[in-house]
């Protein structure tokens, strides 16, 4: 039976389930939703606060009612940002995850100051580049994400230079622990634009060269080391959670 945490409203914890069941595709496109009566019941909970959690995700473009019908799931809208995947152990069910490349290559000017990165004893500055696409509906792409890291990394993480998803959704996550960090914080970025003409965002996603995108962008640092760079474009339309804790 789901349980509650007490210190956030209740309708907020009943609808962060339910995003997560769609994000993770158990909830799948199109299936029907509960009632308000069936989620009041099984989370113990009045009926107006059933109905605020429902009234939420419908606001978040997550549920539909369709009139004489009842309530459906409306899509994969929802999907898990870079904080649910800074503390995932596994990527969601939902997606599949092709590595493009995985490499140590000279670092592009605006990295080195992001990282700290510094020349190597010939006196190239180097950085480990990682490149992926997701896909949802196994062979939908809907993300294309580029991660960047110290070179050092790769001696901690070797799976890194290897053209597979690493061993959790944020390699960050791993580099934290073999290191002995502390969890990493997160910071982000966002942008709404049109895909870049570079042969990749377009091309690789499907899109037309006009269609528009959500970038972000994201550090994860610990104390004075700087884990991860990374930039990821998504489809237009999708949902990303980020939570902010006091």
């Amino acid at each position: 039976m789901p349980r509650l945490n007490r210190p956030a409203p209740l309708y907020r914890q009943i609808a962060a389930h339910y995003e997560r069941l769609i994000a993770e595709g158990e909830l799948e496109s199109k299936a029907p939703f509960p009632s308000v009566r069936v989620i009041a019941r099984e989370w113990q909970v009045a009926p107006n606060v059933a109905q605020r959690a429902v009234d939420f995700l419908k606001t978040e473009g997550l549920v539909r009612a369709v009139p004489g019908k009842g309530t459906f799931v409306n899509g994969h809208r929802a999907k898990y940002g870079p904080q649910q995947r800074m503390r995932a152990l596994t990527f969601p069910a939902s997606e599949r995850v092709e590595v493009r490349a995985a490499e140590i290559i000279p670092s592009p000017e605006y990295v080195i100051p992001l990282l700290g990165l510094e020349p190597g004893a010939d006196g190239v500055t180097r950085v480990l580049r990682r490149e992926w696409v997701t896909y949802e509906f196994g062979d939908e792409p809907f993300m294309l994400s580029v991660s960047w890291h110290h070179p050092q990394a790769a001696g901690l993480v070797p799976e890194l230079l290897n053209l597979l998803p690493p061993p959790a959704p944020m390699a960050a996550t791993t580099i934290a622990e073999r290191g002995g960090h502390e969890e990493p914080l997160l910071e982000l970025w966002f942008e709404s634009r049109q895909v870049k003409d570079d042969g990749r965002e377009g091309p690789l996603l499907r899109l037309p060269r006009d269609a528009h995108c959500q970038a972000v962008t994201y550090t994860l640092t610990s104390g004075e080391d700087a884990l991860e760079y990374g930039e990821f474009v998504l489809l237009e339309g999708r949902v990303i959670n980020v939570v902010v804790e006091p």
